[in-house]
């Protein structure tokens, strides 16, 4: 590639064709070999971000030329070496998904959306789950970024495979060995750059290709809401069975956790693969949200003293309620105890307001553990 970009002569005068600023925010195409600026501009817009391990030169010429185009001189000024297979170029060692995303979201007029895929020996359903992503469209920058926790089957393959096939789009941040569910999703959180971050369950898949940008447009438009969700389909893999979700029939637009409270499993979510979130807010969760594991109870409550909690709805999701999962998989003594540790999370975080009813909901549990473990141990003393 042969680049010749200039700004503007020692006299005053532009020389070649302008640049509109947009097109130049939308596309990396100036080298710095060929590009010529004044003093003034670094001063007033700075030089490299320094948060920014690739195209920082492209960054820096977006900011440099936010109030005045550029100048286009049609001459070969430089020979460009584009060689990928130049280990030592920085292109080849840093993620280029990540920092294009990064760039976009800081300057460019479309919300950029980063869809973390979270997956854990998810090898029969992670296809589907990618392909659900990746036939999103609408008006918006997308970045895809698959969250492997260390699977033992062919997972990671399949990840794997589609990485090369969207080097574009997709970037795998699996490390190779297993952090757990809620480590992995902080990790994720931190490495995903887009305005909004979605999620999506390596075992569930979107149904509906404009989810995302419905979910965008509703968080643009409602600046006061914290988060959004949608309806959900669930998929119940054993009984090959498919019904709606009764609890989030005739909810408002925007909820607070009053209704989170009335409800007597305390959950309106349900599946985290109906939410989008503000990446200002769900970047910077309290620690107390990741013990024992991220919950969406604990989320609602958190959430509901940054906002309200938008709803679309709309049904976007299939939630597949397979029996390896950490809840549908779990035995009735489990999910109790599960039950007991998110309420106690949510607990720790919501309004004073809401903490007696969750309380009671904890007593509930306990008591309801207690009975089985009692009807447990008088059934193996029968047995003997």
């Amino acid at each position: 590639s042969f680049y010749a970009k200039f700004f503007r002569v020692a006299d005053g005068k532009e020389i070649g064709k302008p640049f509109d600023r947009q097109a130049i925010a939308n596309g990396n195409f100036i080298d710095l070999g060929v590009y010529i600026h004044s003093r003034a501009l670094a001063q007033r817009y700075g030089s490299f971000d320094q948060t920014l391990r690739r195209l920082v030169d492209w960054e820096m010429i977006i900011r440099h030329t936010k109030e005045k185009d550029p100048v286009f001189i049609p001459r070969i000024c430089l020979n460009y070496d584009d060689e990928e297979n130049n280990n030592d170029r920085i292109s080849v060692r840093e993620s280029y998904v990540k920092a294009h995303a990064a760039v976009w979201a800081k300057h460019n007029s479309k919300p950029t959306i980063s869809t973390i895929i979270v997956s854990y020996n998810h090898e029969e359903f992670i296809a589907e789950a990618i392909e659900s992503a990746l036939t999103q469209r609408g008006d918006f920058n997308h970045e895809i970024l698959l969250a492997d926790d260390g699977s033992s089957d062919r997972t990671t393959e399949i990840i794997a495979s589609y990485v090369k096939k969207y080097p574009q789009k997709i970037r795998s941040i699996g490390r190779g060995r297993n952090f757990g569910v809620s480590e992995n999703y902080r990790y994720a959180f931190a490495e995903a750059q887009g305005n909004f971050i979605a999620v999506l369950e390596g075992d569930d898949y979107w149904t509906d290709p404009e989810k995302l940008i419905k979910q965008a447009r509703f968080l643009v438009q409602n600046e006061k809401a914290s988060m959004v969700l949608s309806r959900i389909e669930l998929f119940d893999v054993q009984k090959n069975s498919r019904r709606l979700l009764k609890r989030q029939e005739g909810l408002p637009n925007l909820l607070s956790a009053k209704h989170f409270a009335d409800n007597e499993h305390l959950n309106l979510i349900v599946n985290l693969s109906s939410c989008m979130f503000r990446s200002t807010i769900i970047k910077c969760l309290p620690e107390a949200l990741y013990h024992p594991r991220l919950s969406e109870i604990a989320l609602a409550f958190y959430h509901d003293r940054l906002g309200a909690i938008g709803f679309l709805a709309e049904v976007m999701s299939v939630y597949r309620m397979n029996n390896m999962s950490v809840w549908t998989g779990a035995s009735t003594i489990s999910k109790h105890q599960q039950a007991i540790d998110v309420r106690e999370c949510a607990l720790s975080v919501a309004r004073p307001i809401y903490r007696a009813t969750i309380q009671k909901h904890i007593d509930q549990r306990k008591e309801m553990l207690k009975n089985d473990i009692s009807k447990k141990s008088s059934a193996a003393i029968i047995s003997k």
